[in-house]
């Protein structure tokens, strides 16, 4: 995570398998990243990850048994673009 991207933005999974999102900060605000429950709807998450400081770095584990695209964000930066896909095939 860098300030207001993701890197990469987008990534592709296969559904009903183990992933887990290895996160690093390497911008200079508190990120986040979590999977919305669709493309287009945010109100819920399938993973949510922890608050990461800067320089720090965190995983999150998850599945999902969908396949679809989801929308990735930062709930602190969302509103600035910072967002990203996932494909689960």
């Amino acid at each position: 995570m860098q300030d207001d991207i993701f890197v990469p933005a987008n990534l592709a999974v296969k559904a009903n398998q183990p992933v887990t999102v290895a996160v690093s900060n390497d911008g200079k605000t508190t990120h986040n990243w979590a999977l919305c429950q669709s493309a287009t709807d945010c109100s819920q998450f399938i993973a949510e990850g922890d608050l990461i400081r800067p320089g720090d770095k965190g995983t999150l584990t998850f599945t999902v048994s969908q396949p679809g695209t989801y929308r990735i964000v930062c709930e602190p930066h969302v509103g600035k673009g910072m967002v990203g896909t996932l494909v689960v095939q």
